[in-house]
């Protein structure tokens, strides 16, 4: 009986102790860092979204300069670092001198392949840009830190 007490303990304890480090990881500030990235001159934004229900979510972003063809971003809402957790959608917006080009996270694949239909085809129909919006792949954010290479980006 005591050896059975005395186990029950020890793992009421590791359990407890594993609760508290996965509970201290996911309450960290969040950022992502892009890898592979040529040059962007005047910066990136990363944001991370939700376009479920045909509308645009922000849920947080950050800018960032590249370096040695990587951007690390770390994540704001409102103001403050975001702590976050989930699955979500990702979108770049690269900066130039008189424009801004957006990238979605497609996972390598087109916009085909994933049912979203280019801008150029859609006849600038915004209800069905938002609606197709929704079949791009998400990418889980849990750990402090998202490593995400850009060739799992596609222009829009």
């Amino acid at each position: 009986m005591n050896k059975k007490l005395i186990f029950s303990a020890i793992l009421v304890c590791f359990l407890v102790f594993n609760f508290v480090l996965i509970g201290c990881e996911n309450n960290k500030p969040k950022e992502i860092t892009i890898t592979g990235i040529g040059e962007a001159p005047f910066g990136i934004r990363i944001s991370v979204a939700s376009y479920e229900n045909n509308g645009e979510n922000i849920i947080a972003e950050g800018d960032g300069d590249v370096t040695n063809g990587s951007v690390t971003v770390p994540l704001a809402k409102n103001g403050n670092r975001w702590t976050g957790i989930g699955e979500y959608q990702i979108k770049l917006t690269i900066h130039t001198l008189n424009s801004a080009t957006s990238y979605y996270y497609t996972d390598g694949k087109t916009f085909v392949e994933l049912g979203v239909e280019e801008p150029q085809y859609a006849g600038n129909d915004e209800q069905k840009f938002r609606r197709d919006r929704n079949n791009l792949p998400k990418i889980k954010i849990a750990e402090t830190k998202t490593t995400v290479s850009f060739d799992k980006f596609t222009k829009w």
